[in-house]
């Protein structure tokens, strides 16, 4: 049997076991295993061992080094143990545990004396949170918290709010998936409304509602050494969304914002969209699975343009279609600052994207760096485009394949999109809009092209149809059941004048409950409808006479005031 112990070798007659390194103890501890089993094996196999002198002396040396390295390495454990259950804050534990008539539970003792203290998903009772908290109080060495993943309710709260102020070491909070209450909430919000230490909060996975984040908003407004804000995974929904808005438009600390997994859509994307233009700490930014559309790239684009702070913004799934790329193209065409831009996920067709790229080709002074469209396919031009831009700068972009085709040419694209087709303005707010301050008389008689004192249906087609406003059948059928009484299929001038005073009242009730326009301009500004309608912004009033001059939003060949402000993006124009 031969057997070499090419360690040893190495080793002078004199070579003490403390001088060996750690390396060199587990290759001779592996030696002994492999001489162990072979020599097993020979017994097994009714073989008598073959060792020489030397290799009988060799391995009785290299078993005499680990059984000393075996000793002392029990001799370090039980001095670190001794150390261990030294600490105040575990003797403090202890105390608690039995006082509370609790085990210690060894996940928590292990976390004492480290620079991180994880909690987190230990299914901690109420006592055991009691005891944590009074020996975290004497914690000197962790800054970080985790408490995630166990039910916090309002006693936990105040238990943890206590540490938080006596201890003021921890910087930073992780209370994610905790199902905090509403009291919970108001709780967290008034500490937090006066703390001066916590840089880093997150709150993510709580189930949050509209009425926890529009308390929670208290948090964004009044704290000032909050850096990092995690509200992913909640129920976040209109309300939230513009009290969030709102909060973050007053805010110049926060840095980084985390509004993945809500609802944000619609008028609670819009009134998010408007606090990030006016904020001016926010770096990054993740919007993730939301319901942006169309309505919030128009208010994101219009942060972009006046924001000069941000550097990333995540739009991944946000049902982004090509309407609605074209509006974002018109920010970021104008932005200076954002470095990445996530739209993974999203209803963007291959010729679309390119004509996005092909708007960051024409932006030289954009410091967008990345592009990531994971999950979006591109084209054949697409990838020429590319080419010519990492040429002239640094730019990356992640997408998920690239086929051989090529698409549309631009214009039949931007044609196709611009289509005017779909209003979600209400039918009988589209009629008052035309009427404007004419008289409900006057107004009847312009639309009656017959002067037979009754209004058909192709009369009030005709109506949209000159204001360059088409219409589908729905919105006639809409007018016609609104103020035809008698179901003749006609309106006549008693009809009209009837309908018209409550079109009024219903206007003026809607304008008593919507907010003042110094406050919030109203959603419907944000809308595609209104975007395409050729609405005046402050008057809110169709432009009539102008009408059949009414160029789309995305393309527009003169540069009146009126024209500018509803161009997408960049292009040459036609």
């Amino acid at each position: 049997m031969e057997i070499t112990v090419p360690i040893l070798s190495a080793l002078g007659p004199d070579q003490e076991y403390q001088k060996l390194s750690k390396l060199r103890q587990r290759e001779i501890e592996t030696w002994l295993q492999r001489v162990d089993e072979q020599t097993r094996l020979l017994q097994t196999q009714g073989r008598p061992e073959t060792f020489g002198d030397s290799e009988k002396q060799d391995i009785n040396q290299c078993a005499v080094f680990a059984d000393h390295f075996k000793r002392k390495e029990q001799r370090a454990k039980r001095r670190k143990q001794e150390s261990f259950e030294s600490l105040p804050q575990v003797k403090i534990y202890r105390k608690s545990c039995k006082k509370l008539h609790i085990l210690p539970l060894r996940t928590v003792l292990q976390q004492f004396g480290n620079d991180r203290t994880i909690l987190r998903n230990l299914s901690l009772s109420s006592s055991d949170i009691r005891a944590t908290c009074k020996a975290l109080v004497l914690e000197d060495t962790s800054t970080f918290l985790d408490i995630s993943g166990n039910e916090i309710g309002q006693k936990e709260t105040v238990l943890v709010t206590t540490l938080l102020t006596i201890n003021p070491r921890f910087s930073e909070l992780h209370l994610a998936e905790s199902s905090l209450n509403g009291v919970s909430v108001q709780l967290l919000t008034n500490y937090f409304c006066v703390d001066k230490v916590i840089k880093v909060l997150n709150l993510s996975g709580n189930k949050f509602t509209d009425n926890d984040g529009m308390v929670l908003t208290e948090i964004i407004t009044k704290n000032k050494t909050l850096k990092c804000l995690y509200l992913n995974h909640n129920q976040f929904q209109e309300a939230a969304g513009k009290s969030i808005g709102r909060a973050i438009g007053e805010n110049n600390t926060l840095e980084e914002l985390e509004l993945s997994w809500n609802h944000l859509r619609q008028q609670g994307a819009v009134g998010l969209a408007r606090g990030i233009e006016k904020n001016r700490s926010l770096k990054r930014i993740d919007l993730s699975w939301n319901g942006f559309a169309f309505e919030g790239c128009v208010a994101i684009a219009d942060a972009l343009v006046r924001n000069i702070v941000l550097e990333d913004l995540d739009l991944s799934s946000n049902r982004i279609h090509p309407p609605a790329v074209l509006e974002l193209m018109r920010g970021l065409t104008h932005n200076k600052t954002l470095k990445i831009l996530n739209l993974s996920r999203n209803p963007m067709t291959p010729p679309f994207v390119t004509i996005l790229l092909e708007g960051i080709k024409k932006s030289p002074t954009m410091a967008l760096e990345q592009l990531i469209m994971e999950g979006i396919v591109v084209d054949r031009d697409f990838d020429g485009i590319l080419k010519s831009i990492q040429s002239e700068r640094h730019f990356q972009v992640t997408y998920e394949m690239s086929l051989p085709v090529s698409g549309k040419k631009r214009n039949e694209l931007l044609k196709d999109v611009t289509t005017r087709n779909a209003y979600n303005i209400e039918p009988l707010r589209l009629l008052y809009l035309l009427k404007e301050k004419n008289r409900a008389q006057d107004f009847f008689h312009k639309i009656n092209k017959d002067n037979n004192e009754c209004l058909t249906r192709d009369e009030l087609y005709l109506l949209f149809k000159e204001a360059g406003i088409p219409v589908t059948q729905m919105v006639i059928d809409r007018i016609m059941k609104f103020m035809d009484k008698d179901r003749d299929g006609t309106i006549d001038l008693g009809e009209f004048l009837e309908g018209d005073k409550k079109i009024k009242k219903i206007s003026r009730d809607q304008a008593r409950n919507s907010l003042r326009i110094g406050e919030e301009a109203h959603y419907t500004r944000y809308s595609r409808t209104f975007r395409n309608a050729h609405i005046e912004p402050v008057t809110s009033r169709l432009k009539v006479d102008e009408g059949p001059k009414y160029l789309s939003p995305i393309v527009s060949r003169d540069s009146s005031p009126n024209s500018s402000r509803r161009s997408s993006i960049g292009f040459d124009r036609q």
